[in-house]
């Protein structure tokens, strides 16, 4: 696996386990990142409810 490959994937893992520890459950998360030919990673969530957006945006404020 190359560095890129090896950092995104770190990341993603990141990502997924802060929000888990704050209650956020948007699993699965992993499923919704790709991997760019730039190196830069886009994200795509599932359909979200009104009150996951709105417990997404407070994790991210704190």
């Amino acid at each position: 696996m190359n560095p890129v490959r090896r950092q995104f994937r770190s990341s993603v893992a990141e990502l997924t386990d802060a929000l888990a520890a704050r209650g956020v459950e948007i699993a699965p998360l992993a499923d919704g990142f790709r991997l760019t030919e730039t190196g830069t990673v886009l994200i795509v969530l599932r359909p979200l409810l009104p009150a996951e957006i709105t417990q997404l945006a407070k994790v991210i404020r704190e």
